[in-house]
């Protein structure tokens, strides 16, 4: 059966209009993800024993709602797909009360740790046999949009050390971050208020993990509009020693309605 946690996100969650940060969503996916191995036997004190982990390859998160502070976040997830040991699929689901907060799916690759190099490698039996495959099989997609693309906005900068996560690398969730970084310089430099902004969804791919003190470029782009008039964008990861590290495609809308602002800031 799905396993339901118990979360409550932390105060540093939160925007200025008190609403939760899309990086912190993806934070809590993360906690649930976690947790939910934890509750199966495998916590992160028997992972880093046997010098095994996992690292995710892709996700996609869909937002329904907004939590604000103080909201208790049931997590709940599963397993269902664990493809030779090494591709694992995760499916989560937030809500607060009886209304859906967020649905995410998690692609995992399992990875060995041993002699500090860290390389793909398929998962021992035991792991394996700890991890049951269950149903419902739905993964979570990116809303349809149609095809507008934009000029490229470039944003650089240092990954700081203190960012670095127990892998030595820059923590998933903080390329949502990065990502939004880009469209709030992009919307304050064209006089709209930044913490306007509401999450929609977002897609992630990587290909290799960005480490400290490595010089990081996002490139942004638009890529389209949604039917209900968000706007989509791909912000493209590259870090100048080792290449491009990942992209993230966001789908995003304004609270006050007016997505247009949105658009032009990044047109």
């Amino acid at each position: 059966m799905p396993i339901d946690l118990s979360l409550h996100l932390p105060r540093n969650a939160f925007n200025p209009r008190d609403s939760a940060r899309a990086g912190d969503i993806w934070r809590c996916c993360q906690d649930v993800a976690v947790r939910g191995a934890s509750a199966l036997g495998w916590d992160p004190t028997r992972f880093r024993a046997v010098e095994s982990a996992f690292v995710v390859r892709e996700m996609t998160t869909v937002h329904h709602s907004e939590a604000t502070y103080g909201d208790e976040v049931i997590g709940r997830t599963w397993i269902n797909s664990f493809r030779r040991g090494l591709l694992c699929t995760r499916q989560i689901r937030l809500t607060v009360g009886e209304r859906p907060l967020a649905s995410s799916t998690q692609e995992w690759a399992h990875v060995s740790t041993k002699g500090g190099v860290m390389r793909a490698a398929r998962a021992n039996a035991e792991l394996v046999a700890a991890f049951p495959i269950e149903g419902p099989d739905e993964n979570v997609r990116l809303p349809d949009y149609t095809e507008d693309i934009g000029s490229e906005h470039v944003f650089v900068f240092q990954v700081w050390h203190t960012w670095m996560d127990p892998l030595a690398h820059a923590n998933h969730p903080v390329y949502v971050d990065w990502a939004e970084e880009a469209l709030a310089r992009l919307l304050h430099a064209d006089g709209t208020n930044p913490a306007l902004v509401q999450p929609v969804a977002e897609y992630a791919k990587w290909r290799v993990g960005a480490m400290a003190p490595d010089t990081v470029t996002v490139t942004t782009q638009r890529l389209g509009r949604t039917e209900d008039g968000a706007v989509v964008c791909r912000h493209t990861i590259h870090a100048e020693q080792s290449g491009p590290a990942a992209t993230v495609t966001t789908v995003r809308r304004l609270v006050d309605g007016d997505s247009d602002r949105l658009a032009r800031a990044v047109q």
